[in-house]
């Protein structure tokens, strides 16, 4: 139990890790680094480092071009990501820019309606951000957040399994809603892990950008959701 895998989008950092780099090291320990696809290759996805924070004290983020640029672990290495019957927690710290079309996929395992698993998206035609649970009962399980785009958020989903069957959900360090949900049954992917493209279609890629993602295989207590919110470079594990 704990944290699975940690990711930060910081142009200083990443920059002192030197030329030639394929991957964005996931700074867990836990080996979950991040391929990159769309970007010619690592130096190009540097020039695209950029940009300060206000929630995010002194880190850069990355921009994603909205193009066809993506993040992503194979799946292969991503059967971690798989919370089964368990309970977990999904961590996403960014800034969208353009928004249009229906989706823009932000950070994913599966899921989107179209598979088992879970995810986050933009939804510019009906103004919210969406996360769901795609599970082997219970359907397509959704809740949606009033959402305009331009500006700094960190949302935090705190997805408690049996006996509960609810999620709580963060925006920036403070719970706005408790959803009850149906059991989820099983929640598994094949699908590679991705930030910023829609797995099942390989389309609608995000526009905007990240700062920092995570996956914890447990649910976070809300002062733990504080604690992550408040850090000034993210979290110390």
């Amino acid at each position: 139990q704990g944290v699975v895998a940690y990711w930060i989008f910081d142009d200083i950092y990443h920059a002192q890790e030197g030329t030639g780099k394929t991957v964005i090291q996931d700074l867990s320990g836990n080996g979950h680094d991040l391929s990159i696809g769309g970007w010619t290759d690592y130096n190009d996805l540097l020039t695209d480092m950029t940009g300060t924070s206000p929630i995010y004290q002194g880190g850069h983020g990355l921009k994603f071009p909205g193009v066809n640029e993506y993040l992503y672990v194979p799946a292969a290495q991503a059967t971690d990501f798989n919370p089964g019957r368990g309970n977990f927690t999904v961590s996403v710290r960014f800034n969208a820019g353009a928004y249009t079309g229906n989706y823009r996929a932000l950070f994913e395992f599966g899921g989107g309606g179209g598979a088992e698993g879970w995810g986050v998206y933009l939804r510019p035609t009906v103004n919210s951000l969406r996360f769901e649970i795609f599970g082997s009962t219970g359907g397509r399980q959704i809740v949606n957040i009033d959402f305009t785009p331009g500006q700094d958020e960190c949302f935090v989903f705190v997805c408690k399994a049996s006996p509960d069957w609810n999620v709580d959900v963060y925006r920036n360090g403070v719970l706005v809603t408790t959803e009850d949900w149906e059991d989820w049954g099983n929640v598994s992917s094949s699908y590679d892990l991705t930030i910023g493209r829609y797995t099942v279609t390989n389309t609608q890629f995000y526009d905007g950008i990240i700062y920092e993602a995570a996956y914890f295989s447990y649910a976070l207590t809300e002062q733990e959701v504080k604690e992550l919110y408040g850090l000034a470079k993210g979290w110390t594990w």
